[in-house]
């Protein structure tokens, strides 16, 4: 992935097979599979387990396949056991608060990059926010 431009990032809802063939039309150098706030509870298992086809589709078309998961104290763990399977080249997490999550991530997701993300200002080490 070295060298590969990210200069679009578009986010796709995990569970939309037609989203995902119109995201390797787009020309998009990063497509994340979205899990998180795109994708209903009821609909995640179904964007789980269409992960790797939709990887697949979007590599072929020369862009990064990523995804966004859930937090791992809700279904995030679940996410990952699946998704890990089709080799994502990005994982994104949101709602980051602690370094503790940030060292699950990376042990759950070893060979993918890793874009963990914090909301608010609070600091991930805990101490006032930045100036």
């Amino acid at each position: 992935m070295t060298g590969v431009p990210r200069r679009s990032w578009l986010f796709v809802p995990g569970a939309d097979e037609a989203a995902h063939a119109a995201a390797a039309r787009c020309g998009a150098d990063v497509i994340v599979l979205e899990l998180e706030d795109f994708t209903p509870p009821e609909l995640r298992a179904k964007a789980r387990a269409l992960a790797g086809e939709a990887f697949s589709r979007w590599r072929e078309t020369g862009a990064i396949a990523a995804v966004r998961v859930n937090p791992l104290e809700t279904c995030g763990r679940d996410d990952l056991r699946v998704v890990m399977l089709a080799r994502p080249d990005v994982v994104m997490m949101s709602k980051v608060v602690s370094p503790d999550q940030v060292r699950s991530l990376a042990e759950l997701a070893p060979a993918a990059e890793l874009v963990p993300r914090q909301n608010g200002f609070r600091s991930v080490g805990g101490g006032p926010p930045p100036r």
